[in-house]
């Protein structure tokens, strides 16, 4: 096109204030265009031909009339051109390479256009086909003619006859706006309807029923019709068009028959007034921001049937309180419930495997916006990802400020970086699984202090939680059997943890000891011991408390105890001397069991009432002072510090208790790898069987070995 340079910066501007300044703006802006273009005779940047004042564009074995020279009065369209039939006007498309199209009609800005002749070959009549021909007066379409597309006749300010056959079917948003027909048909019936398809109800008020005549609405048929309030929609509607609704403010109630099967992009966009709306089961898509700005709207009930909710399609709907997602749905759209800051309550199903972020560009602020699917939900506290997601994308829930707990019911995979970015609020997160991008979790959501884990492999895998420093709480639900070493390292808040009956194993290096960590679990459980032989101190619970975390507490109970014959199974201890005892201990409010013994006995207890006042005291383990490999402290390593150790690896591997306090463990771990295993008993067995032999190599020389 020979004028590309000069009309590009405006062409540009056109498409980028498209979707901002609406029809009408928008036709303001291209009128502006056509000021430009209108300047000189239009050439098309492409075309193969021309035939008298005419440009035309070879397709195969058809012709599209793509151009005209704009100083003609009066054009015949031939059927034929070189032997090929003449099928279309068609639009030429302007672009600067970089997405930013114009489509500029055949025939646009021919202001000197006063007659045309189309053929009965013409099928179609393209985008802005014959845009601001402001002195044609009158055209009759042929009957051959199926399409005509949006603003195809915008602008004709001076047509006042049209002929529309009943072969088109389908008729584009704005195809006759601004011209003195439409006002014609306008003030005949508010509902102008042309061969089933209502192209215009802008001017209609209060209670509106489309007749059932009506197949389909055209885009922005309803736009700004300010005074509209109610609408029944026929059940020979299959489709409500783009932005059909759009800024109907008035609107509160609106039927949708169960023929309809998709709502459009835009299409109840910023009725404010609407407050409630069913979807019927008919309906597949719900587009692209087709409910947002509905401020009024309280509830929406969306059936199995939807399968796709694109981006935008609730945003800023500030009265939402509760949306349940159909389990049809398998992607939860970019800034899809975006800044609804009533909502509350969010269910999503076992279909969805992607949850959309990133950001886009918003025509409401003009400049580009962080568009999470749930960003800017500031009511909502809680919500439940299902094992079925795959992926959480960047600003997924920005800004939620008072999201406090997060449920991952068997998460697999990773969450972005900025997923949960400004969420202020205290984070309890539970999971269902091993969950390897916990410390993942924890660099995106720096606030997650709480966490429940619900195991499914019956074991806490070595270093799953370690290094989580806002943790403050931890949960391990019942069926959980073992924690592996490292499990919780480096949790340098960590103040309470919940240890289940079913855990019989804890590795030693499970936890870090000169924490604040205060372990619940049951009386008699492992977890008991092992806070025992630990110097944790330890709260008991019963099957319904879980008491809040204390520094010191101190109760009154009073306990009942009956005559009662206890029997207790011996258990295996080393034969010479026992493990020294457990130094720091804490004791709770709680009641208290029968003394058991290490051997069968019959134990009776008369029956009396005792008020016991009790106290949990935070301790912390001192630094172990025992020379390495000398677990029982007699200045000297022998055959009954290598049984210890042996002792202590037997009875972990099984998942029992080692019987070795912090300090033996320590010394134990002659090699400094964080645990006691087989190594550390080969190295004592190596060290003694030098030291027997007369060689007295010191730990630094056998360890280098």
């Amino acid at each position: 096109m020979k004028l590309w340079k000069k009309v590009l910066s405006v062409a540009t501007a056109g498409v980028l204030c498209l979707g901002s300044v609406g029809v009408t703006g928008m036709q303001s802006v291209l009128e502006s265009v056509g000021t430009v273009l209108s300047a000189s005779a239009y050439v098309p940047d492409y075309y193969d031909g021309t035939y008298g004042d005419l440009y035309y564009k070879e397709y195969g074995s058809s012709i599209a009339i793509v151009g005209c020279n704009e100083d003609v009065t009066s054009i015949e369209i031939p059927k034929e051109i070189d032997g090929k039939s003449v099928t279309s006007i068609t639009s030429e498309v302007i672009g600067d390479g970089y997405g930013y199209d114009y489509c500029r009609g055949a025939f646009e800005y021919c202001t000197n256009l006063m007659e045309i002749t189309i053929p009965d070959s013409v099928t179609s009549i393209s985008v802005r086909a014959f845009y601001h021909c402001t002195n044609l007066t009158s055209i009759t379409i042929p009957d051959s003619v199926e399409y005509i597309e949006e603003y195809a006749f915008s602008g004709c300010t001076s047509l006042t006859a049209i002929t529309i056959p009943d072969s088109v079917t389908s008729i584009g948003d704005s195809a006759f706006s601004g011209t003195p027909w439409l006002t014609e048909k306008q003030e005949e019936n508010p509902l102008v309807v042309v061969n089933g398809i209502l192209i215009d109800g802008t001017t209609c008020t209060d209670n509106v029923v489309i007749p059932d005549s009506v197949t389909s609405i055209v885009a922005y048929a309803f736009r700004n019709c300010t005074s509209l309030t109610t609408i029944t929609i026929p059940d020979s509607m299959t489709e409500i068009g783009y932005s059909a609704f759009a800024n109907c403010t008035s609107l509160k109630a609106i039927t949708i028959p169960d023929s309809v099967t998709e709502i459009g992009k835009g299409a109840f966009c910023d009725c404010t007034n609407l407050t409630e709306i069913t979807i019927p089961d008919s309906v597949t898509s719900i587009g692209n921001s087709a409910f947002q700005g509905c401020t009024s709207l309280t509830a929406v009930i969306i059936p199995d049937s939807v399968t796709s909710i694109e981006s935008n399609a609730f945003r800023n709907c500030t009265s939402l309180t509760a949306i349940t997602i159909p389990d049809s749905v398998t992607s939860i759209s970019c800034a899809v419930f975006k800044d609804c800051t009533s909502l509350t309550e969010i269910t999503i199903p076992n279909s969805v495997t992607n949850i959309d972020g990133g950001n886009f560009y918003s025509y409401d602020s003009h400049k580009y916006e962080y568009g999470g699917a749930f960003s800017g939900c500031t009511s909502l506290i809680e919500i439940t990802i299902p094992d079925s997601v795959t992926s959480i994308e960047n600003y997924v829930f920005y800004n939620c400020t008072n999201l406090k707990t997060i449920t991952f019911l068997n998460f697999k995979t990773g969450i972005e970086e900025y997923a949960f970015a400004n969420c202020d609020a205290d984070i309890k997160f539970t999971t269902e699984d091993t969950f390897d991008q916990a410390k993942e979790v924890a660099s995106v959501a720096t606030n997650v202090t709480q966490l429940t884990v619900k195991h499914k492999e019956s074991k806490i895998p070595a270093g799953a939680y370690k290094g989580i420093t806002c943790m403050k709480e931890a949960t391990l639900e019942e069926g959980i059997t073992l924690i592996e070493d490292d499990a919780f390292a480096n949790c340098d808040n960590l103040e309470k943890i919940v240890i289940p009956k079913s855990v019989t194993g804890i590795r030693y290096t499970a936890f870090t000891y000169d924490t604040k960590l205060t372990m619940y679990g049951y009386k008699g459980t492992y977890a008991e011991k092992y806070a025992e032989m630990f110097g944790f101190p330890f709260v008991a619970l019963d099957d319904s408390d879980t008491p809040p975390v204390t520094t010191t507490t101190t109760t009154e109970t009073t306990t009942t105890t009956t005559t009662t014959t206890t029997t207790a199974a011996t258990e295996t201890t080393p034969p010479d001397t026992e493990p020294p005892a457990t130094e720091t201990t804490a004791s709770t409010a709680q009641t208290l069991p029968a003394e058991s013994t290490t051997a069968t006995t019959n134990t009776t207890a008369a029956t009396e009432t005792t008020t016991v006042t009790t106290a949990a005291t935070t301790t912390t383990k001192p630094t172990p002072t025992l020379a390495k490999g000398d677990l029982d402290g007699s200045d000297n390593i022998d055959s009954t510090d290598i049984y210890y150790a042996l002792y202590y690896v037997a009875n972990i591997a099984v998942g029992n208790s080692g019987g070795l306090t912090h300090e033996q463990i320590a010394a134990a771990d002659v090699d400094g790898s964080g645990f006691v295993d087989s190594t550390d008993i080969y190295y004592m067995l190596y060290y003694v069987a030098l030291h027997g032999a007369g060689i007295h190599q010191t730990w630094e020389e056998v360890l280098a070995k």
